[in-house]
């Protein structure tokens, strides 16, 4: 999705080696981004890269398969954040998508680090995609976000898709935290959601 920007250049952090290999089945959709030159493939946990590196982004965006194991839970602490922010250039943006039971905790975490801060839905109207900043966001073109074949949004103009992540957002925003989660401390959740349970084992 990112080529469709035109970069210069795209770094592709992807801890499964065998997540690129079969990128080539998904030709038609991903617009053959193994073969473009621009595209910089990374092996490596995006958090070991990040503490790698010393190179600064317009963008970082993340997505995690689920925040209730111990490996994506490490992508929603006030560390990770805080680090993130470190390697975007000035009017750098960071996205993510955030979901489940612990929304508000996971939403007061990521405003404590970024001053500024945007949302769109996710795939429920219960998701959420934040957008950081180190500086106010301006929204200069209209926001394209899901087409209109996605049912949930398919009745809704783009106007109010993005009205609805800022409503999520908001709510969220409202609720009092049960913690912040952070790299040093363990909370032990159940949840039940889309039809799979998971345990969120977090920290030492």
């Amino acid at each position: 999705a990112f080529l469709t920007l035109e970069p210069e250049k795209l770094t592709s952090v992807e801890i499964l080696k065998e997540v690129n290999d079969i990128s080539y089945h998904f030709k038609d959709s991903n617009r053959e981004w193994y073969k473009d030159p621009r595209v910089v493939k990374v092996v490596d946990d995006g958090r070991s890269f990040l503490k790698r590196t010393n190179e600064k982004f317009d963008i970082i965006s993340s997505n995690i398969s689920s925040p209730y194991t111990t490996a994506g839970s490490m992508f929603l602490t006030k560390q990770y954040f805080e680090d993130v922010k470190k390697h975007l250039k000035p009017k750098g943006i960071y996205s993510q998508l955030i979901w489940g039971k612990h929304l508000a905790e996971v939403v007061h975490t990521f405003t404590q680090v970024f001053p500024h801060y945007l949302a769109i839905p996710g795939y429920e109207n219960t998701d959420l995609v934040i957008i950081g900043s180190k500086v106010p966001l301006e929204l200069k073109h209209e926001i394209n976000y899901f087409d209109k074949e996605w049912p949930l949004y398919k009745n809704m103009s783009r106007a109010d898709t993005f009205k609805l992540g800022q409503e999520i957002l908001d709510s969220n925003l409202k609720k009092k935290p049960e913690f912040i989660v952070d790299d040093h401390f363990a909370y032990l959740t159940h949840n039940w959601t889309r039809g799979l349970k998971f345990f969120w084992i977090h920290g030492p």
